[in-house]
């Protein structure tokens, strides 16, 4: 039996009603997902479907001192998610995070008030040499992957963050947790490490920063996700 052409030019958009043989469903916009409701039938489109919105994504193989997110954290949602890598220029480097206040037209809070704890073991290529390292501390950012020592060999640093209340105003609300996994190409060595962190100061935090201790970002990836309560 020969197959019918399909003509896809003059195919329906939009909106097909049940009684034609759709959903009912109007058609989405971007970053969007279907989701059910409990019935047999697409019911709506919504942007948090998973517990996950979209919200911003910075991707570059050009050379930065930093990666700055503006206006991304605001009363929509509680707790993001920062997920991305970053590859440094230079040598020895650590991950450098920071917020950031005022909006769009946002500025970095350099001051002493982040706190943390980060923990972290590693093994070389040959699957020995077991390597681990804790730290606390406090200062003017969050110092994770401090002992990392990355350098411009291809060293890899990869991360998964989330953050909580970051626009609370309230001291000690704003708090983020999550893990780094790194291979410094050097040393022949990879390294997973578990962080977590608080925030002393009572700022209102629309944004936040990502940098190294020294030298540019060579290349990276980071994308900023809202979560939803339910």
């Amino acid at each position: 039996m020969a197959l019918s052409k399909i003509d896809i030019e003059n195919m329906i958009t939009g909106e097909v009603n049940v009684a034609n043989g759709g959903t009912g469903l109007s058609s989405g916009t971007t970053n969007q997902f279907l989701k059910f409701t409990g019935s047999t039938t697409l019911a709506s489109a919504a942007d948090n479907a998973g517990g996950l919105t979209f919200i911003s994504n910075s991707e570059s193989s050009s050379a930065a001192s930093d990666v700055i997110f503006d206006n991304v954290f605001t009363s929509s949602f509680n707790k993001y998610r920062v997920t991305g890598f970053m590859i440094p220029s230079g040598d020895n480097r650590s991950l450098r995070i920071r917020a950031r206040t005022g909006g769009s037209s946002g500025s970095t809070n350099s001051s002493s008030i982040y706190n943390g704890i980060y923990r972290s073991r590693g093994v070389n290529n040959s699957g020995n040499g077991v390597t681990s390292d804790e730290q606390t501390y406090q200062g003017d950012s969050w110092n994770f992957a401090e002992n990392s020592n990355l350098d411009s060999n291809s060293s890899y640093l990869g991360f998964d963050f989330t953050i909580y209340d970051p626009n609370t105003e309230i001291a000690g609300r704003m708090m983020i947790s999550g893990f780094t996994v790194y291979h410094h190409n050097t040393d022949a060595r990879q390294s997973i490490g578990y962080c977590g962190g608080r925030l002393d100061g009572d700022i209102d935090a629309t944004g936040i920063l990502f940098t190294y201790n020294a030298d540019n970002i060579a290349k990276h990836s980071i994308s900023v996700y809202g979560v939803a309560d339910a």
